[in-house]
């Protein structure tokens, strides 16, 4: 097993197969000894399940590294030392014996080109805060991350889509979706693949997905995976003490037609809730009451208007004996 680090990442490869990845902020404040301490226990945890009992040779060409990891510790740093102790532990836990033997770095060449390619360019990620209030406003806990790496996973275990150090598993195509709730942000040239095996197993989770009209998952593939513009419905359901297959049952029939007229104004409504911190299920009257009276300035038509009180209807719980319901005439 070859290994290698830079000041951005770090690389590794056995039998032909490569992997590396990036460093966070803090890891690249470290000495390259360290880096390359640390590429090394990365490697072995990422080919963790090939090389339990057996005995693996690993490569550097780093003499530091080599000369720490031989002599299982170094009184010349406490940081390194705490890696090579970590590396030994996680050997034995394995069964994995391990020699370390130096090589060129113009040698090297596998693992090098891997600890400098990097992964920044797939490690991106939605912003945390907007990750945190998404769930929240869902009310859905995910259990699993399926596309994901050692620096970017919102949820453990995670599924990454090559060989990573924390991975639970490699390839989500390749395990079962079902009975979980997952969380996905997959790459943009996978997004059909994603829908459609959330169709044929009926999984249920949250993905984040760009907004393009003109892509053929909003269209076709969207028809058959229950996504919807409007999840405050089944949310304001199941708060009501409706169970979650009944609830997934009145929001289906809530669909398409009321979907298309009032899907705008809900979105219209979250995004005016999320702005002023209120919960956009049980928000004060004042609040519901500004939300109508925008519109109004805009010089909706009564007709419009209407329909944006019925949007609000379906999603706003009564408010003291008030409600967003239009009155029978």
């Amino acid at each position: 097993m070859t290994t290698d680090a830079s000041i951005t990442g770090w690389g590794c490869s056995l039998a032909g197969t490569p992997t590396g990845g990036s460093w966070d902020s803090g890891e690249s404040e470290e000495h390259i000894n360290w880096l390359e301490v640390k590429a090394i226990l990365l490697g072995l945890k990422s080919f963790a399940d090939h090389i339990c009992q057996k005995h693996v040779k690993i490569i550097s060409d780093n003499a530091t590294a080599v000369c720490c990891i031989n002599h299982m510790g170094t009184n010349h740093s406490k940081e390194i030392n705490l890696l090579v102790k970590e590396i030994w532990d996680f050997c034995i836990t394995n069964s994995i014996w391990i020699t370390v033997a130096h090589i060129p770095g113009k040698q090297n060449v596998i693992a090098d080109f891997e600890s400098r390619t990097g992964t920044n360019d797939i490690e991106w990620a939605l912003d945390q805060t907007v990750y945190d209030q998404a769930i929240q406003l869902l009310d859905v806990t995910p259990s699993i991350d399926l596309f994901a790496l050692r620096l970017n996973y919102k949820c453990k275990p995670y599924v990454a889509f090559r060989l990573d150090p924390e991975a639970q598993a490699i390839n989500a195509f390749h395990i079962s979706w079902i009975n979980m709730c997952f969380s996905a942000f997959p790459p943009f040239y996978i997004i059909n693949q994603v829908l459609q095996k959330i169709s044929e197993e009926k999984a249920t989770g949250i993905i984040v997905i760009p907004h393009w009209p003109t892509q053929r998952y909003c269209t076709s593939s969207a028809k058959e995976v229950a996504i919807t513009d409007v999840p405050l419905i089944g949310g304001l359901l199941e708060s009501q003490g409706i169970s979650k297959e009944a609830a997934s049952v009145i929001v289906q029939a809530w669909r398409p037609a009321s979907q298309k007229q009032c899907k705008y104004y809900l979105q219209k409504w979250e995004q005016h809730c999320c702005e002023r911190s209120i919960n956009p299920i049980s928000p004060n009257v004042g609040t519901a009451i500004d939300f109508l009276h925008e519109f109004y300035k805009e010089g909706l038509s009564y007709s419009t208007l209407n329909t944006v009180q019925s949007a609000l209807s379906s999603v706003v719980q009564p408010i003291d004996n008030f409600t967003f319901e239009k009155p029978s005439t």
